[in-house]
């Protein structure tokens, strides 16, 4: 693996955005003892769980599955919910395409994709009815047997999609390094795909990069700090004050949506009805997010990786044992546990060929 170490790189693929080296140099010596926070809803750091009650902490930590995955960076870990104890860990290189499934007692089986699939970006749905997107409008739908390919004839990345239990799907996208210059949101209903119009004040956009559905409206985030809100095609842009990416959002059957973005310095928020919270800062950019089914603990991860949990306004972090990028966390009850995952890859490298980690560790606060 080779790093380009001039005064800055491309931290991620699909952006332009770039970092000094020296800030992430001192990140990676910052984790896991520092975070801070800004906005008015009082967060703060607890390291020491379990000490108010003269219990002995259990800090969570890491297990390692895999440190430097030849099969390429882990973009997405979906967990379908008529299979709630398998693990779908969705990525590859940029030329082919992977995808994973099992858990972390059972190991992971490689599931075959069709000859040409390039890398894979985030996946939704359930066993027998699952999409995947990927570079250059790749859109597959797995239907429990067999692939069925929905690709679009665009250079665009699919980074995002939602599967509605309709069978409708929405997915949005932009440019990589790879291809494409612009936002793009579609659906799929009736056997045919349909290109939603973008909001007036973001038509120059350059990506979407997640949708979510809260029950009843959905939720976009992308570049420059773009929260796009609405239903059917009628998606307004809400003023976010954010000038970084928001890069994930995911529904929280307590507080509505998560958000969660930064580069270099991350930030979290909340949104419901249309309305958003004040905004957390982190000490890492973070790229992804998942929560329990109750919504009362959600796992952040990030950048040279940093994970940190969330109860309320309280947020205890895990020590790293990688400094690659984590894209995504998923958890699930396994057992009688509850059993979180972190993956990513070396995502900031120079190079056209990824290596991917995999994560997990058994926890509950």
């Amino acid at each position: 693996m080779a790093i380009d170490l001039h005064c800055s790189f491309p931290i991620y693929p699909k952006f332009g955005y770039k970092y000094n080296m020296s800030s992430l140099l001192l990140l990676s010596f910052s984790f896991g003892s520092f975070l801070y926070t800004t906005g008015c809803n009082g967060a703060k750091t607890d390291t020491d769980t379990g000490t108010e009650t003269g219990e002995t902490p259990v800090p969570p930590q890491w297990s390692i599955i895999e440190s430097a995955d030849t099969r390429g960076a882990w973009l997405r870990a979906h967990i379908p919910s008529d299979t709630p104890e398998t693990v779908w860990m969705i990525g590859g290189q940029p030329e082919m395409g992977a995808i994973v499934t099992g858990n972390h007692t059972q190991g992971f089986t490689t599931l075959e994709l069709p000859s040409g699939t390039p890398l894979l970006n985030w996946g939704d749905g359930t066993s027998d009815n699952l999409w995947v997107g990927g570079l250059g409008g790749t859109i597959l739908q797995w239907d429990g047997n067999a692939w069925h390919d929905h690709s679009l004839e665009i250079e665009e990345a699919i980074w995002g999609l939602f599967v509605h239990d309709d069978g409708s799907v929405v997915v949005v996208g932009g440019s990589s390094r790879w291809g494409g210059d612009h936002a793009v949101i579609y659906e799929w209903r009736n056997e045919l795909w349909t290109e939603w119009a973008l909001p007036e004040e973001v038509t120059s956009l350059p990506n979407l990069f997640k949708v979510t559905h809260d029950g009843s409206h959905y939720w976009m985030v992308g570049s420059a700090g773009t929260v796009l809100y609405g239903e059917n095609t009628d998606i307004v842009a809400l003023p976010t004050g954010i000038t970084t990416d928001i890069i994930t959002a995911i529904a929280n059957p307590q507080t509505g949506v998560e958000l969660v973005g930064g580069r270099g310095t991350g930030i979290y928020l909340q949104g419901k009805n249309g309305t958003l919270s004040d905004t957390t800062q982190l000490i890492a950019g973070i790229n992804g997010i998942s929560t329990t089914i109750s919504g009362d603990t959600s796992l952040v991860v990030g950048e040279m990786g940093y994970a940190s949990f969330r109860q309320d306004s309280s947020w205890t972090e895990v020590t790293p044992v990688t400094t690659h990028i984590l894209h995504a966390s998923a958890t699930h009850q396994l057992n009688g546990a509850q059993v979180w995952y972190g993956v990513g890859g070396n995502l900031a490298t120079a190079d056209s060929t990824f290596e991917g980690s995999i994560l997990t560790m058994e926890w509950s606060p």
